[in-house]
């Protein structure tokens, strides 16, 4: 066998795994997936101060998501950021500015989505595996590897600047979160994995966004009754 057959066939598995991945995304109903996060439930404090949610700057290096995710998540993002801020029954409101002028607010936050993305280890390397054995074993060998499982990762970066309108920023951070979880191989790089996998690091990443602007408004809140 000739170095370029070898080549030739493993293209040819890297096809087949790719078609398997599209027809499953067309038997899912060929639509792109949405961001599967859980709407945390809201808890207002009528006498807290207003925070208005400015909108999200993407400063992401990577955009793969793009490709993966149905159009509109940073919308979806931003409302995220609101919703968890929302439930946390320190603001009287919390507002999504649009494209329209947002109401006068106590508080403004500015969210930027530096990172959302997904990672499965070493996966070229389990392609070449899933075709060696597929080649000595006539595919049995294969299909059974690719049910085992497989790490996979999801990676989420935001930083946030939260001002007592219109004073100097009271909160400027960053926070990232990584997670993993095991599954198939075989959908380890399908649409519905990268997006539950990016949605579990948002959510990680939203949750240390909650502890310290907790912290952070109630001090300021402290230093002007004191004036």
């Amino acid at each position: 066998m000739t170095t370029a057959a070898p080549l030739a066939s493993f293209a040819r598995m890297k096809f087949l795994l790719a078609t398997f991945a599209a027809a499953a995304f067309f038997i899912t109903g060929c639509q792109a997936p949405k961001l599967s996060y859980k709407t945390p439930a809201p808890q207002l404090n009528p006498s807290g101060p207003a925070l208005t949610v400015l909108s999200l700057v993407d400063a992401r290096t990577n955009k793969a998501m793009d490709k993966v995710l149905a159009e509109g998540y940073l919308h979806e993002i931003q409302a995220a950021v609101a919703d968890e801020l929302r439930s946390m029954a320190m603001f009287r409101t919390v507002t999504v500015a649009s494209n329209v002028p947002a109401p006068q607010a106590e508080f403004e936050i500015i969210p930027t989505l530096r990172r959302l993305d997904w990672e499965v280890p070493g996966y070229n390397a389990m392609l070449g595996k899933t075709f060696l054995i597929s080649l000595l074993t006539g595919g049995i060998g294969g299909a059974i590897y690719i049910s085992t499982g497989t790490d996979v990762y999801g990676h989420a970066e935001m930083s946030f600047e939260l001002r007592a309108s219109p004073a100097a920023p009271v909160l400027q951070n960053g926070y990232a979160a990584t997670v993993t979880n095991e599954m198939a191989k075989a959908k380890s790089d399908f649409p519905k994995t990268k997006a539950g996998m990016a949605s579990q690091a948002l959510e990680a990443t939203l949750a240390e966004l909650k502890r310290e602007v907790g912290a952070k408004v109630v001090s300021t809140n402290q230093t002007t009754a004191a004036r």
